[in-house]
């Protein structure tokens, strides 16, 4: 295709090589957060100025004419690729990311085809062959968590149901709604715990379609960071294997409730904004899980009954990891099977009261799993919340101890802090005294208006006085 760009501005001239570009089939995406990429050797890439040239010129030549009328060739100036970059059109296709094998769409019907698919705006790599098989819903499912799953000692049917509920959401996550977290926890090594997120991951999202992260040893803002990087990949799930430090983020809580996670590109001052589309596994030994992020989770516990877990033989299939690959177009089948199921018995609901805000997700999951034949879903939600919540009885503690010595009287941060310092996991944060009185500031302003241990956290704080507190009983009157 030839265009006749000449003496036009850049912008214009970005968009009439857009036209042109898309008018000659220019195979390029737009992700989420606007940036340009192709789909190169199975991956997404990023499109820069050089490649966009380089793509947009082997389609297009553009010329300019002369004074004499005629026309000759000339290459466009930088800033017109610039200009390009800056401002994608809508007819880019959008694309979420790769997937490896398989995809589902928002039915949750398998997308067997390669290439990019327009209903899941995902590119589908090396699609699983069609199996033929005539397993209901009900064997779908028991072959997932006997034949596949089946040596994992889940601890009990809300653990295993909570486990394919994992695995159902891994692989359609366009169809099931925004996820809580999926910790998998133990209380001795060697349980399975890592092999039990390793073996839903390769199953669901393939080899390439999950990354593996690190914690950052509790820093926030290494953490902070650290999700930034991952995100900018574009992975299908995340894995966050065993940290050393107690699973507590201000960052993972907010991607956890949000469509939207935003924050600055490292190495730039520029922000940008991802979707918080790829469900996040936790595995960890006995962990120490904040309320923030616990409330947030789909605890999956492993308990071998044993001293030696890792000394276990016996398994229906020694290597999982290997199986499970070669095995990867029945298991995607049967989970397609349990969603044609769900959608022919005319999409239940679950039965139970969905969680807040997962309400789409909890009631999704659940029905689907309750049509079936699966019950337990979340059903170790509120026990684990109640065995874990050292915290709160740490505030409740604290609390008690504020009314024997204040009462109903308004006091300062530093004279509330100083009763704190004698209670164990209270959040006090950092390795100095400022720093411990900082975070432990900021952790009281998000108790205001909690009712604990019968009396409410009312917040009296004035620019003249700064943060002041005082304890109300739970009627909301001053005692």
């Amino acid at each position: 295709m030839q265009v006749i760009l000449g003496e036009l501005p850049d912008g214009p001239q970005a968009r009439v090589l857009w036209a042109a570009s898309i008018a000659s089939g220019i195979e390029l995406y737009r992700t989420p957060w606007d940036t340009l990429v192709r789909v190169r050797q199975g991956r997404l890439e990023a499109v820069d100025r050089k490649i966009l040239r380089v793509l947009v010129t082997n389609l297009i030549e553009t010329v300019q004419r002369k004074s004499n009328g005629t026309l000759e060739v000339f290459s466009p100036r930088d800033t017109v690729f610039d200009c390009m970059l800056s401002d994608i059109p809508g007819e880019i296709p959008l694309i979420r990311g790769v997937r490896q094998g398989c995809a589902f769409t928002s039915s949750g019907h398998l997308v067997v085809r390669e290439g990019y698919d327009l209903t899941t705006q995902v590119w589908v790599n090396d699609p699983l062959p069609r199996v033929e098989s005539h397993m209901s819903g009900a064997e779908a499912a028991r072959y997932l968590l006997e034949d596949w799953a089946g040596d994992f000692p889940f601890a009990t049917d809300a653990d295993r149901a909570n486990y394919l509920g994992m695995v159902l959401t891994l692989a359609a996550r366009e169809f099931t709604g925004r996820p809580m977290l999926f910790p998998i926890v133990a209380s001795t090594a060697g349980t399975g715990k890592t092999l039990a997120a390793e073996t839903a991951l390769l199953a669901a999202v393939g080899v390439q379609g999950y990354l593996l992260m690190g914690f950052g040893n509790g820093d926030p803002a290494e953490f902070r960071k650290r999700l930034t990087a991952a995100l900018e990949l574009a992975p299908r799930a995340l894995l966050i294997d065993n940290p050393n430090a107690k699973i507590d983020s201000e960052d993972l809580a907010s991607y956890a409730t949000t469509d939207r996670y935003t924050d600055r590109v490292l190495g730039s001052s520029t922000t940008r904004t991802y979707p918080t589309e790829a469900p996040i596994i936790v595995t960890a030994n006995n962990p120490d899980i904040s309320n923030e992020l616990l409330r947030r989770s789909c605890v999956i516990n492993l308990d071998a009954d044993t001293e030696r877990p890792w000394a276990r033989t016996g398994f229906r299939h020694p290597d999982l990891k290997a199986w499970t690959l070669e095995h990867r177009g029945e298991i995607a089948h049967a989970i397609a099977t349990i969603f044609d199921s769900w959608y022919w018995a005319d999409c239940p609901a679950w039965s139970r009261t969905p969680v807040g805000s997962f309400e789409a997700w909890s009631s999704r999951i659940g029905g689907v799993l309750e049509s079936v034949g699966i019950v337990g879903f979340l059903g170790n939600y509120a026990k684990t919340f109640d065995e874990a919540d050292e915290e709160t009885l740490a505030w409740g503690t604290l609390i008690h101890r504020w009314y024997e010595r204040f009462g109903a009287n308004i006091v300062g941060v530093a004279e509330i802090f100083d009763l704190a310092l004698g209670v164990d996991s209270l959040p006090l944060r950092g390795v100095t005294d400022r720093a411990q009185r900082i975070s432990f500031g900021a952790a009281l302003r998000k108790c205001r208006g909690r009712v604990i241990d019968g009396h409410r956290v009312d917040d009296v704080s004035t620019k003249q006085h700064g943060s002041r507190y005082r304890l109300l009983n739970a009627g909301g009157n001053q005692e």
